[in-house]
Order: C-alpha cells, then sequence, then structure tokens
C-alpha cells in the first residue's frame, strides 16, 4: 500500500512534465545527466553508452514503471540510449556510494516509445552492493529503439555508477527508407481501421497524424476510428532519438456508408436453418437486413437464400460374381442383400441410395451329345472351335461376367446312306424330310438331318395288311405267342391281335399253322478196354455208366441220346518158355 501510495504521489508531482514524446539527443560534449523522469532525460548518442560514468541523485519527485524491481522506490533516475543491435549484455558497476554501508544502486532496463508506457527488456537487479558489478542481458531490441536504464538507490543510498558494454551495440543506427503505409483506403463511416508502416530501418519511433492532429502511441502501427463520413489523410513519421525524422508518407483513406453485401447461398434442406450474423432463415427467399460489424460499420445485407431438397431416395442393383465383393459407398459387399448409405449428391446434399445387391455363383451348362455334320465346320462353343469327336469342357463368361462351365459330347459326323425298313397300317404315312410315303415299295432321295448333313436314304415301306397267315414249326417243349396267347400244341389257331400289341395303329388278325415236332432219343450200347475213352458230341467218357446227351438234330430240335458203357480191365497172362541159342520164340 506505501509503494501505490508512493507512485500516487509522483504522478501528482509530474502534470507538468511533458508526456507522450522521447527525449532528444543529449548535448555533444557535455556529460549526459540522469534525471526523475522519462521524458526529462536525454539521449545519449554518438560513441554510445560504453564506459558511460554517472551519478543518481535524491529528487522530490520521480516516476518509475510499476513493475521496477526495487523493494521499495526512493528517488527513481532514467538515462536514455538508442539500440544498435537486438541484444546487448551490460556490465553495471555502482562505486563511490555515500552510506556507509555501501548498499548501492537497483537497476534495470526498459523500452517506450512515448516516455507514457515502458516494457521490461532486461533482467532486473535489486541490490548491487558498491564496487560489485551485476550482468544485464537486454533481448527483443529493435534497432533505433529507445531504452532507458531505469536506476534507484538501494535503500536510498547514493552512487557513482559505470556502464560497459559487454556485447551488442548503443550506437544508433541511421534512419533509413520511406515508410509504406498498409491497411484499408477505404472503410465504413463509424468504422475502425489498422494500420502498419513497414519499409524502415534504424526507426525507434513513428509519429502518425490524422488530417495533421498526432494519434497513435508511437509504434510503427495505429488503430484509428473513423466517426464521420468524408476523406482522410493518415501520414507517419518515423525516426529515433539520436538522428530525429526521417522520410515520412501519407495516404488517402475514404469513409463512407458500405457497399451493399450481396449473398447467394444455397442450403440443403437437411442443413436448415442457415444462419448468418446471429439470424436465422429457414426457408427459401431474399432477404434485407442489415448488422453491425466488428469494426462497428453498418452492413446493408441482401440474402437469397435457395434450398435444396429434400433429394429422393434412389434404388440401385449390382450383379457380382461369387468370391467378387461390390464397394458401396466405400464399404464392401459380397453377399446378396438390401443395402442403403446416404451420400452427399453433387449439390454436396443428403442423397439416399438403396443397393440390391444379386452374388451369382458360377453356372454349369451340360449340353449333352451333339451331333454336327463335319461339312459345316468347327462346332463353336462360345469362341472355342471343336473339329473331332471328343468331350467339350470350356470356361466362358455368362451376362453378369461370372464364370459359365460349358460341358457335353460332341459327335462329328459325316454325310451317309441310310436304309430304312418298316411298316405302317394302311391310311399311315412315313415322313422324311418334305417326302410322304403310304405306299407298299421301295424309295430313295436325300434330306437334311438335324446335325446338318445332307444326308440320303432308302426307304423299304411296307402298308400292314389286315390279315396275316402264319405257318411254322417248333420243337417240343418249345412255344410260338401271338399277341397275348402262347400256343404249343400242333393245330390251326386264329387271333384277333389289337393296335397295341403290334405297335402300330391297326388290329390284325393272324392265321397261326403249328406243328410241334416229337422229340428224338437214340440209346448207343458200348464197350471199351480200360485206358480207353469213349467221345460223344462235346463229352468224353473213360468209366463204365449210362449217360444222356443232347445234341442238335437236323430238324433244328434237340436230340437226346443215351449212352450205356461197359469198360473192359486189361488181362495178363505169364508163360515160360525155353529156347535154343539162336532160335526165337513167337
Amino acid at each position: 500500500m506505501k509503494r501505490n501510495l508512493l507512485l500516487l504521489l509522483l504522478q501528482l508531482f509530474t502534470i507538468s512534465v511533458s508526456m507522450g514524446q522521447l527525449p532528444g539527443p543529449c548535448p555533444p560534449n557535455t556529460p549526459a545527466p540522469v534525471a526523475p523522469f522519462c521524458a526529462q532525460t536525454c539521449t545519449v548518442c554518438g560513441a554510445g553508452l560504453d564506459g558511460y560514468v554517472g551519478m543518481n541523485a535524491n529528487t522530490p519527485n520521480w516516476e518509475a514503471p510499476a513493475d521496477f524491481c526495487a523493494p521499495q522506490f526512493h528517488s527513481v533516475q532514467w538515462l536514455a540510449f538508442v539500440a544498435g543491435s537486438t541484444s546487448i549484455t551490460f556490465n553495471f558497476t555502482p562505486f563511490n556510494c555515500q552510506s556507509a554501508a555501501g548498499n548501492g544502486l537497483q537497476v534495470q532496463v526498459y523500452g517506450s516509445t512515448d516516455c507514457s508506457t515502458w516494457f521490461p527488456v532486461s533482467n532486473c537487479d535489486p541490490a548491487v552492493n558498491e564496487n560489485q558489478t551485476t550482468t544485464l542481458n537486454a533481448s527483443g531490441l529493435v534497432p533505433g529503439g529507445t531504452y532507458f536504464f531505469v536506476i534507484d538507490g538501494n535503500s536510498g543510498d547514493v552512487c557513482q555508477f559505470q556502464i560497459d558494454v559487454v556485447s551488442g551495440s548503443t550506437v544508433a543506427p541511421n534512419v533509413v527508407g520511406t515508410p509504406v503505409i498498409s491497411g484499408p483506403t477505404t472503410i465504413c463511416t463509424g468504422g475502425l481501421g489498422t494500420y502498419t508502416a513497414n519499409g524502415v530501418t534504424g526507426a525507434g519511433y513513428y509519429n502518425w497524424t490524422l488530417n495533421g492532429t498526432p494519434i497513435g502511441d508511437g509504434s510503427n502501427q495505429v488503430m484509428v476510428d473513423f466517426p464521420s463520413t468524408g476523406s482522410y489523410q493518415l501520414c507517419v513519421t518515423p525516426g529515433n532519438s539520436c538522428y530525429g525524422d526521417g522520410a515520412n508518407a501519407c495516404i488517402t483513406i475514404q469513409v463512407g456508408p458500405l457497399p451493399l453485401e450481396v449473398l447467394n447461398i444455397t442450403r440443403c434442406f437437411e442443413d436448415l436453418p442457415y444462419i448468418y450474423q446471429g439470424m436465422v432463415f429457414s426457408t427459401a427467399g431474399v432477404y434485407n437486413f442489415d448488422y453491425v460489424r466488428p469494426d462497428g460499420c453498418v452492413q446493408p445485407v441482401r440474402l437469397t437464400l435457395n434450398v435444396v431438397g429434400p433429394i429422393p431416395d434412389t434404388d440401385i442393383s449390382a450383379d457380382i460374381c461369387q468370391g467378387e465383393v461390390y464397394n458401396f459407398g466405400g464399404q464392401a459387399y459380397g453377399q446378396t442383400g438390401y443395402f442403403t448409405k446416404t451420400f452427399n449428391s453433387f449439390q454436396g446434399c443428403d442423397s439416399v441410395v438403396h443397393l440390391t445387391l444379386t452374388v451369382h455363383a458360377p453356372d454349369f451348362t451340360n449340353l449333352g451329345f451333339i451331333d454336327h455334320c463335319q461339312l459345316l465346320g468347327p462346332y463353336y462353343v462360345g469362341a472355342t472351335p471343336f473339329n473331332q469327336t471328343g468331350p467339350i469342357n470350356v470356361l466362358l463368361q455368362n451376362q453378369f461376367g461370372c464364370d459359365s462351365t460349358v460341358v457335353g459330347y460332341l459327335n462329328i459326323v459325316s454325310p451317309e446312306f441310310v436304309f430304312i425298313d418298316t411298316t405302317i397300317c394302311e391310311g399311315e404315312v412315313v415322313e422324311l424330310g418334305n417326302f410322304a410315303y403310304s405306299q407298299t415299295g421301295n424309295y430313295q432321295d436325300s434330306y437334311e438331318y438335324p446335325d446338318g448333313c445332307n444326308n440320303t436314304f432308302q426307304l423299304s415301306l411296307t402298308v400292314y395288311a389286315p390279315e396275316t397267315f402264319i405257318d411254322t414249326v417248333v420243337c417240343a417243349g418249345e412255344s410260338v405267342q401271338v399277341g397275348n396267347s402262347t400256343y404249343s400244341a400242333t393245330g390251326n389257331y386264329t387271333k384277333i391281335l389289337p393296335a397295341q400289341y403290334l405297335g402300330l395303329g391297326c388290329d390284325s388278325t393272324v392265321h397261326l399253322n403249328l406243328t410241334v415236332l416229337a422229340p428224338i432219343l437214340t440209346n448207343i450200347q458200348a464197350a471199351i478196354c480200360e485206358g480207353e475213352s469213349y467221345t460223344l458230341g462235346s463229352s468224353t467218357y473213360t468209366q463204365s455208366g449210362v449217360y444222356n446227351e443232347v445234341l442238335p438234330a437236323s430238324n433244328g430240335c434237340d436230340s437226346t441220346v443215351r449212352l450205356t458203357l461197359t469198360v473192359y480191365p486189361n488181362v495178363a497172362t505169364t508163360l515160360n518158355e525155353e529156347v535154343c541159342f539162336g532160335s526165337s520164340f513167337t
């Protein structure tokens, strides 16, 4: 509280001090003194601060930055210089202090463009004792900018001090370049414009005027309020505290009502309402309204709102092969089904699409047995030709682009001569190609067969008579079947055969004269010696016994031969005879 009261008192005592401008250069060849107020000091120019020796003082009135690090203010003093580099390192040494304790000084470097507001650019040392050296590192400097050593006695001490430049420069640069003012040259009545001066080096301040009236805070940027319609001239003069003002520049700014802001907005039905500058619009139409911009200008607006939709749903269908996938809205589908996705239309609105997806399994076609005439050239399955008899196995693509396997068996045929012997009923017709025959006889002609060949035929046609006479002989045990009747005894028989028994379309009367031959039995008696054999038909016998053998007779019937076979054993005889030498025995 004590510190704040002190600052208030200082402010009361400094109302006569010129504020809002930087101090000018110190007189040449004259030691630069410190001063209790920012604007009362002078700026050290020439060779700069390196080796500068000065002394603080106790004065009744003074000013200090509010954030100066001294625990308690006593009599703050100011010393100005111009930066020649973006960073500077100083050594600060108090000596010849008046207090017996050698309390020394408090010190920090500040920057300002108007001696009204200050900002620290270095570290602060709140207690630099007598004959001790502290290092101050100033950074973020603008070459040409004005900066200040702010010095106070520690516990009210008064000391001499020396400032040495360790690195960087305190030699002021010259002001070079003509400023270029950037910012709006037309602005609305009541609007606020921001303007910046660029293109100058070595400037520590920028003096702005609007129609000759000073404005701004000394920086290269100024905000200007334009309450009235008219033409304004904005000028800026850059400079620094050592070299003074440089070249100036001016621009003309026209101030008046804003032109109509025309908006042509298209929105989707599902994106309504449309909100602009806090106003809500839910239906298509033309709207006229005003709003206040952040710069204070009143902006007239004409809004044309176009509403798209709602867009009707779209139904699509797709066919894919088994094992494939269909990409629908960035998602892959491989099963038959019904799917729905929401897309953006070409107008950016929601479009609902329903997909009916059909997955097709591979096709299999069996052509079966195919007759193909050799004269017609190759037989084609798809684009594959076949010229030889054999199996067909071809992989094609069906109408959906899926695999279609076709198999079959191809029979390559050549033109041939066909003989036909057939019987029909009276009144029936045999048709061959474009030919028709109904009379018993032999016919020959050519016709095209389904295989494509021109075949020649010979027809032997019998027109079936209503009566048939059959005279036949069978063996005993055999029979003759006429229709559904069976005959096995000698005799004459008459049978009416309905059409279904003949396989024809007409009934027929059959007269049968049947002769049944009696069976033939032959007895044979034979004798053989032991070791011999007897052959009868295809059989051979070596043992005594009775054997039956069925053999074909001359009339075509079976003939049974009964063999009675006797096998006699061999007889052995022993003879004892004597003969003279040279004789024989018979």
